[in-house]
């Protein structure tokens, strides 16, 4: 594990803000974030630090999941991929391809941890589609005790749970909806005037697909 990182890792990616927590932890197993979890008076789950604010800060202790091994594995009858929390759609969206499959929709850049994209609602493209947490079926996830859980789609709570900002507890894997490969083509138009983009704004965002 590796434990008070160097400064630049309490920078966010812009390095507009500096994490305030008293150590960062980076465990190299589920057992071992368990220990942490369990330890810990106050614990939360730092992703791929795209935030420019500071909602995945905390003044005990950060945990940091991208060390830990993706471990995908595609469920073909069930159309289900689940995968780390802490992986990247840039690690995992070329695996799920090779395997003749896709997300519904993805964030716009490679290296947005998938647990990080799910818990804070990133949107990925149009409004026609739903967000990555849509496509959410199950989450695991390490209670106050360090104990592992489960919440599936059909849980009363369910919904609250997938989009949580990191008030669930530490996810540690997430179970999405995967559907057939497909290929993509893009279309940039402009420029535009803002005065036409804003007096035609939801047919902009519908044209996103």
């Amino acid at each position: 594990m590796t434990r008070n990182s160097p400064e630049q890792r309490r920078l966010n990616w812009a390095g507009s803000l500096t994490y305030s927590a008293r150590a960062i932890v980076e465990p190299r197993s589920i057992d071992e974030t368990a220990g942490i979890v369990a330890e810990s008076d106050r614990v939360h789950a730092l992703g791929t630090r795209h935030s420019f604010s500071d909602v995945a800060d905390s003044s005990g202790v950060l945990v940091v999941l991208g060390g830990l091994n993706a471990d995908l594995v595609i469920d073909a009858p069930a159309m289900t991929v689940t995968l780390s929390a802490g992986a990247t759609y840039g690690e995992v969206a070329p695996e799920i391809d090779r395997a003749g499959f896709a997300l519904h929709n993805e964030g716009s850049l490679p290296h947005i941890s998938v647990g990080g994209a799910v818990a804070t609602g990133t949107h990925g493209s149009g409004t026609a589609l739903g967000s990555l947490s849509t496509a959410v079926r199950a989450l695991e996830f390490l209670g106050p005790d360090g104990s592992l859980r489960t919440i599936e789609r059909h849980s009363a709570d369910f919904n609250g749970a997938v989009l949580n900002l990191g008030l669930l507890g530490i996810v540690t894997r997430v179970t999405l909806d995967i559907q057939p490969r497909y290929s993509m083509r893009q279309d940039a138009y402009g420029p535009m005037p803002w005065r036409v983009y804003l007096e035609n704004l939801d047919q902009v965002h519908r044209a996103g697909y």
